[in-house]
Formats: C-alpha cells, sequence, structure tokens
C-alpha cells in the first residue's frame, strides 16, 4: 500500500497543535510523511514547531515568511508531497490511531475515500472500531452529497488526481477555500468511497481573537465569500451533478446563515447584488425540491427589486418572531399548569 502525505497548515494554534500532530505520528499506518506548514504563526507558536519537528523525522516543517491563508499553505503542502495519497489534517483538530490505514486499506483502485467526522469539544476523544462492521459505500451520481460543509477534512485523495487535474484551494479567500477543491476533485471521478468506521474528531474553539475558526469570522465577510466562490465555481464547473450539488450547498447555506443574517433589515443592503447574482445561476430544478416558502424567497431575489425583498424578510423575521413568542408562552403555560398548581407531597 502506497504512502500517504498528510498535510497539517499551521497558524497560532499552540494550544491544540501538538494533541494533532501526534495523532498523525501514532498511526498504525506508519507509511506516512508529515508535512507541516507554518503559515506566519507567532514565536510562540513556531518555536512548538520546531521541537515537535524534532522527535520525528517523518515531519517536515516548512515557514512561510507571512500569513498567507489556509488555501495557500494547502496548495504549498501538496507541492511538497511525494506519497500516492494526500490527507488534509487541520491543526486544532485530531484523529483515532486506526483512520489513516482504515482508508488506505478500503480505497481500492478508487481515488477518493471519505471517512466520518465528529464535532468535538474535548481535549482528547476516543472511537471504537469495530472491524469490517462497515463496509465502504460507493456513491456516483449523489457523490456530491458527500461534501459536507464545504470541507475536505478526512477525506483520502489519490495525490496523482490533484497534481495531474492541477486541482487547488483558492488562495483569495479566507474562508470556504475548500469548496473550489473539493467539487473540482469530486466531478474529476465517476464515484466516491465512503467509510463510517474512519473517524476524525473536528474541535469546536473558543479562541475568536488571535486565529478564529470559519465559525468565529466575521459574519459578513463569510457571506460575501461564499458567494464570491459559488458564483466562480458555477462557471468552472461541467457535470450537471456537479452544478446541482453546488446548488444544494448554496440553498442550505442561504438557510443557515444568510436568513439569519438579514435579521438586521440593513445587512441586506450590503449582501443583496452578490446575492442576486448568486441566485440567478441556481438550477430550477434544484429549487422545486425544496419548501414553497422558500421559493417565493429565491423568486423575489431573482426579481432583481431589494426593497421588496427588505419588506418580505422584515415580515418573515416578525412572524418567525411572533411564533417564538408563542412557543415560550405555551412552555410556561404549561409549566404554571403542571408544576404550580400539582398538590405537594409530603
Amino acid at each position: 500500500m502506497g504512502k500517504v502525505s498528510i498535510i497539517i497548515p499551521v497558524f497560532n494554534t499552540e494550544e491544540y497543535v501538538e494533541d494533532c500532530i501526534n495523532s498523525a505520528l501514532k498511526q498504525t499506518y506508519n507509511n506516512t510523511e508529515i508535512i507541516v506548514v507554518n503559515d506566519g504563526s507567532n514565536i510562540v507558536c513556531t518555536s512548538l514547531l520546531h521541537a515537535l519537528k524534532k522527535r520525528d523525522e517523518r515531519i517536515q516543517l516548512y515557514h512561510l515568511p507571512k500569513h498567507r491563508g489556509v488555501g495557500f499553505a494547502r496548495n504549498f503542502g501538496v507541492q511538497q508531497a511525494t506519497g500516492d495519497y494526500i490527507y488534509f489534517l487541520d491543526s486544532d483538530d485530531y484523529i483515532p490511531s486506526e483512520t489513516i490505514e482504515l482508508l488506505v486499506s478500503n480505497i481500492g483502485n478508487h481515488q477518493i475515500i471519505k471517512g466520518e467526522i465528529k464535532i468535538t469539544d474535548l481535549s482528547s476523544s476516543f472511537s471504537i472500531t469495530f472491524r469490517g462492521l462497515f463496509k465502504p459505500k460507493a456513491y456516483m451520481e449523489d457523490r456530491f452529497q458527500l461534501i459536507n460543509n464545504n470541507s475536505v477534512l478526512n477525506i483520502l485523495f489519490n495525490r496523482e488526481l490533484i497534481v495531474n487535474q492541477r486541482i487547488k484551494f483558492a488562495n483569495d479567500l479566507n474562508s470556504y477555500t475548500d469548496l473550489q477543491f473539493s467539487f473540482k476533485a469530486f466531478e474529476k471521478v465517476s464515484n466516491v468511497l465512503y467509510l463510517e468506521e474512519a473517524i476524525y474528531f473536528h474541535r469546536e474553539r473558543n479562541d475568536s481573537r488571535s486565529n478564529p475558526s470559519i465559525s468565529q469570522t466575521d459574519s459578513r465577510e463569510r457571506i460575501e465569500e461564499f458567494l464570491l466562490a459559488y458564483t466562480d465555481l458555477k462557471f468552472d464547473l461541467v457535470e450537471e451533478e456537479a452544478h446541482h450539488g453546488l446548488d444544494r450547498n448554496l440553498l442550505e447555506f442561504y438557510q443557515n446563515e444568510i436568513i439569519g443574517y438579514f435579521y438586521d433589515n440593513d445587512n441586506i443592503n450590503a449582501i443583496f447584488p452578490a446575492l442576486y447574482k448568486a441566485m440567478l445561476l441556481l438550477d430550477k430544478q434544484v429549487l422545486e425540491r425544496y419548501d414553497r416558502t422558500l421559493n417565493k424567497e429565491i423568486q423575489i431575489i431573482v426579481s432583481g427589486n431589494m426593497y421588496k425583498f427588505k419588506d418580505h424578510s422584515k415580515r418573515h423575521h416578525l412572524l418567525r418572531d411572533i411564533r417564538e413568542g408563542e412557543r415560550k408562552d405555551r412552555k410556561r403555560l404549561i409549566y404554571r399548569t403542571i408544576f404550580t398548581k400539582s398538590p405537594i407531597n409530603e
């Protein structure tokens, strides 16, 4: 079985990076190289990386002269890789000891295999693996459904696929750099394997000042960058299923992120032009699978009438507030009825 290049971009994650690198070093699959790209980190983090490098010859440490972002750091890491496979690991996350072995032993002649991502806020977690309990499932036309949260994490890629097809991360974005890479890679293959046994622990953290995660960055910036990434990618993709998968990502992002941001009606002003441009590219076949409320909102957006949309959005949030208030009132009524009027047992 081939060598795996584990690429870890690092930026000011001194609190977590040792756990991350140790989890890569402790893999039961030993034919690995660990490519650590220091993306302009502070002195404390950089000193720690030097100390960690001395522990194992498999660690290759590279320093970028200034902070360039995770997309640039990953692209740099791919250029240095000599393995048969590429695996991306974020420096504040970690993986159980058998993850790489499970992915490599099940990929066979396929070019991409994906594992399961579990969210944790702990410094360490464990997983129990029952070998052979799960068999890899092949996703074909529906493979784009596997692009969860637009992430490339816990996916083993054939390096020749990435290099020969010139698949790269977006260098000019701070958020959602994975979107371009994942969709282009999945489009170049006929199927993607999924193995539930192969676990990756994605850490939720609270470091919003020195090194914010995507969820901690400015909401407006996140939304603008997602819409830009979506719009650019729509002109690059060829396959219909790739377009449909990307469209589903847009609609889910709109429901989960943009609607909440528009609670403040004034936020619509800055976002609407990019949102309008993106929604014009949306395939109507995909939109028809969603409920009438969403369809109505999108129709107003593509009409280009921002003021009409602002009125609609304001009414939408007002009704939601009323429903939420009624729900809380019902809970309070139930509580008073059950608990305040119940006899006290002596």
